[in-house]
């Protein structure tokens, strides 16, 4: 009982960092679990200091929900929630929206732990495949995201953005010369510009309703499998975000309920986490902050595997309360603050961060990342052609270009 005790209490650490990560613009888990092995360095017992990096990157993935649909401030693999999540906001339905990305991310949690014994036997057998097709797929995956626009004009100025963003990857990612260009890349490409189109809008928010619309057994199903699909996606093919995969299988399967969206990105970025703790067991491999934290403690066994799992599922629970909890708090006070005072002020606090950070490099990275992020926005396409900023030189790397 002892035992159990005090690995909870590990966990609940993890919990409080990871609502720090998810509300804080420009605070990822990320960089707090690399921080964090710091101290597992210094005082040992690598095992409880695994159960903090789980516990605060599953949290992190529900309490993202909040900035994301509330403010528009995304991560590096959240920002697909944005668009749908602010079409709810404005119609005082936010509070909703963030409940739809909890049940799909906790479904997503549930599903991806029961899938783990499928999805094992499919690495093993099909791994060698899926890395010869990554090219292949990475190169569909654009041409599907330009199809998808509704006439030859949108799809020209969506190739204009992909080349942007592609282009600017492609002299940032492999450069010597910015120590994490992906932070800033992200953050200027889907946040600040979007929280700089915000400034032209409403001063306010409208009033956020708490009525609860309830979802037939058939979507949270519907949701939760694609979802899982849509992890599985995300896991094998590097580049690939949650924002690609979620309208890949949508326009697939001919879905357009922006609900059914919000429950599978959340699934997908729940189950992704659970995925990646499962490749770095199978092949030693990580996909993802998380898991590159657990390969730096040397936690590679099938125990760890299991008691991360469980520990994953805790966490969930916990992150769906909590993220309910501080969402109510958020939707009460949303309506009564200047939106506008509120994005110039986060735009400010997120230039700082960068300059802190990373100084000049990464505020130029940050500035022009701003820049090409606005184009979509000034054009009317889709914001996801944006991510070419990581499909493009991964498809260069794969394809065998020096980078």
């Amino acid at each position: 009982m002892k035992h159990l005790t005090e690995e909870l209490l590990w966990l609940i650490l993890g919990w409080l960092l990871g609502v720090v990560a998810g509300l804080l613009p420009g605070i990822h888990a990320n960089t707090i679990s690399f921080l964090l092995l710091g101290f597992a360095a210094n005082t040992g017992q690598p095992d409880k200091w695994a159960y903090v990096v789980v516990g605060m990157n599953i949290v992190q993935a529900f309490v993202d929900f909040i900035p994301n649909i509330f403010l528009g401030l995304p991560d590096s693999e959240a920002f697909a929630s944005l668009l749908p999540g602010h079409r709810f906001l404005a119609k005082g339905k936010g509070l909703y929206a963030v409940r739809l990305g909890i049940i799909g991310a906790l479904s997503g949690s549930l599903l991806a732990a029961l899938l783990f014994p499928l999805f094992a036997g499919f690495l093993a057998k099909a791994l060698d495949f899926v890395e010869a097709i990554i090219p292949l797929a990475l190169g569909l995956v654009l041409v599907s995201l330009v199809a998808g626009e509704r006439d030859w004009k949108k799809r020209g100025q969506a190739v204009a953005v992909i080349a942007l963003a592609g282009g600017f990857g492609l002299l940032t990612l492999p450069s010597s010369a910015f120590a994490d260009p992906l932070f800033p890349a992200i953050t200027g490409l889907f946040g600040v510009a979007g929280l700089l189109n915000g400034l032209r809008g409403e001063n306010r928010v409208p009033e956020q309703l708490d009525g609860i619309s309830p979802l037939k057994p058939k979507n949270l199903l519907e949701g939760g499998v694609l979802g899982s699909l849509a992890a599985g996606i995300v896991a094998l093919l590097p580049a690939i975000g949650p924002g690609e995969a979620s309208y890949l299988l949508m326009k697939l399967f001919k879905k357009t309920s922006a609900s059914l969206y919000l429950i599978i990105v959340g699934c997908i970025n729940a189950a992704n986490l659970l995925f990646s703790f499962l490749f770095l067991y199978l092949l030693g491999k990580t996909r993802t902050g998380a898991a590159a934290a657990l390969e730096r403690l040397g936690l590679l066994d099938a125990p760890t595997l299991v008691a991360v799992t469980g520990a994953s599922l805790v966490s969930a629970a916990a992150g769906a309360w909590l993220c309910l909890w501080l969402a109510k708090a958020a939707a009460k006070k949303i309506s009564q603050v200047n939106y506008r005072s509120l994005n110039a002020g986060v735009i400010c606090f997120l230039g700082a961060i960068v300059f802190l950070l990373q100084g000049l490099p990464g505020l130029l990275v940050l500035v022009v990342g701003t820049a090409i992020g606005l184009v979509p926005l000034a054009f009317g396409v889709r914001r996801a052609h944006a991510m070419s900023y990581l499909m493009v030189p991964t498809l260069a790397y794969y394809l065998g270009f020096p980078g």
